[in-house]
């Protein structure tokens, strides 16, 4: 990979990395340039150590207002996350990073972006970016399994400095998770096993409960959304969406082509600089270092009816008219 910084290539130096390099080629991540070289391939972004600070240092006004605004959202969703089911287990030291940084940072904000046209869903657009050097200090972001057919989702937080497993569960697992709150729902053995090996359930003289977050279709409708779209509205208008006008005016950015790929790379430096001004602006506590507890950064959730959804273009949703999200 330092070859694509360097001078645009890449050389394998030894067997193990030619095949590497071969299932690279496979992935779209790497073309061959030559019989002993490599480029950078359709779905692959490689971005100079340069570019990147140039773009950080254009983006710094913008960032900055990211940080306030994040930090006034999450006092209002700390007010907001009281009146929840949840706020009777788990406190808010337990969930601001679930809330501040997943609900609201990641999806919300990436909801909104997608509304707007900056980004685009689906696993045939999926990109890599390869900054030469991390844009932030907070690389962070959400995996996330959705159980369409009941409009539910389980979620965890991945952090560069926290150590915890890929999120593998399956749809089915998920609803039994959402369900073993819900009264009438029995778990299905099978799952229950998993989620309690996993940490999101556990067993106790009551019978089976999550051990992890969780929030209604009412508690999301009537409580979290609206704050969670109010705020992702102004994040994206007055800080994220300048930012990336600013960025994209530096001279390596200009220069690229007109394609999704440079742009998705941009609103991604963009995202993790603005988790750093919003823990500088004191909208959340530090991110924890190795392994956390098991329900640090982890959710679940029933989407609510109506215009407003966490993960825009998910769940069957089309995107929806202008009109539409104004809200």
């Amino acid at each position: 990979m330092g070859g694509l910084f360097a001078d645009g290539t890449a050389r394998p130096a030894s067997a193990e990395e030619e095949n590497t390099a071969a299932r690279a080629v496979a992935a779209g991540l790497l073309d061959g340039g030559g019989p002993a070289f490599f480029v950078a391939g359709p779905r692959l972004v490689a971005i100079p150590r340069a570019a990147g600070r140039e773009a950080a240092a254009r983006m710094a006004p913008a960032i900055g207002r990211y940080g306030a605004f994040a930090a006034v959202a999450a006092a209002e969703l700390r007010q907001a996350y009281q009146a929840t089911a949840s706020a009777r287990r788990f406190s808010w030291a337990e969930v601001e990073h679930v809330l501040v940084a997943g609900m609201l940072l990641d999806l919300s904000v990436g909801s909104r972006l997608f509304l707007d046209g900056q980004v685009e869903r689906g696993y045939d657009e999926t990109l890599v970016w390869a900054f030469e050097e991390t844009p932030g200090a907070n690389p962070f972001g959400v995996q996330w399994v959705a159980a369409e057919d009941e409009a539910a989702g389980l979620a965890q937080l991945w952090h560069s400095a926290v150590e915890r497993p890929e999120l593998k569960v399956s749809v089915s697992a998920v609803r039994t998770l959402v369900g073993l709150g819900e009264a009438g729902k029995a778990p299905e053995p099978k799952d229950l096993l998993l989620l309690r090996y996993l940490g999101f359930a556990a067993g106790g003289e009551a019978g089976d409960r999550p051990a992890v977050a969780g929030f209604s279709a009412q508690e999301m409708g009537e409580l979290l959304l609206p704050k969670l779209w109010s705020a992702a509205r102004q994040l994206v208008g007055e800080a994220v969406l300048p930012a990336l006008d600013a960025g994209g005016a530096g001279g390596w950015w200009r220069d690229q082509p007109a394609a999704s790929a440079t742009g998705h790379a941009l609103v991604r430096a963009a995202l993790e600089l603005g988790a750093d001004a919003a823990l500088a602006a004191g909208a959340m506590a530090a991110f924890p270092c190795g392994r956390p507890p098991a329900a640090w950064g982890r959710w679940f959730w029933r989407e609510a009816p109506g215009p407003f959804t966490l993960v825009a273009g998910s769940f069957g949703q089309e995107r929806p008219a202008a009109a539409e999200i104004r809200a």
